[in-house]
């Protein structure tokens, strides 16, 4: 039988904002801004950790996928959020094409890991999309938060 071993690392970075304060979606772009940048022609999904008071404890990129797609499952987000005691989790991903609409596959995604997070006591509090602007499923009203 093999044993893992789950280990958290904090690091230090070298931003010069606020990198705590993800309590709107620009606040959330700003965040991410270099982290998603060193892909930008492949879609990325990250995980952003929040503690009981709604600030960033960190973020973690989760997959890394091709032009158009990304595989995402909920095991891979919330595995990562329970090691980091995350209170509550915002997902961010970004579109290549620039389009920030969202596809039909991103509200399927949203609502399964809305509907994981309820169960687990990790609640999703928003989804944003990166591209030539942004999208935020909080700020639209989505009924899959």
């Amino acid at each position: 039988m093999k044993i893992r071993e789950a280990v958290i690392s904090y690091t230090e970075t070298e931003h010069e904002f606020d990198h705590t304060d993800v309590s709107s979606a620009d606040k959330v772009a700003s965040y991410m801004r270099g982290a998603i940048d060193f892909r930008p022609e492949q879609e990325q999904l990250w995980v952003i950790f929040l503690d009981t008071q709604m600030q960033a404890l960190g973020r973690y990129l989760c997959t890394l996928g091709t032009l158009d797609s990304t595989v995402i499952h909920p095991r891979e987000v919330f595995r990562p959020a329970m090691l980091a005691n995350a209170h509550s989790i915002i997902l961010v991903h970004n579109h290549p094409s620039g389009n920030t609409q969202p596809s039909s596959a991103d509200d399927q995604a949203t609502r399964q890991l809305s509907h994981t997070g309820q169960l687990l006591g990790i609640p999703l509090i928003d989804h944003v999309i990166l591209g030539d602007g942004l999208y935020s499923y909080a700020a639209c009203g989505s009924r899959f938060l």
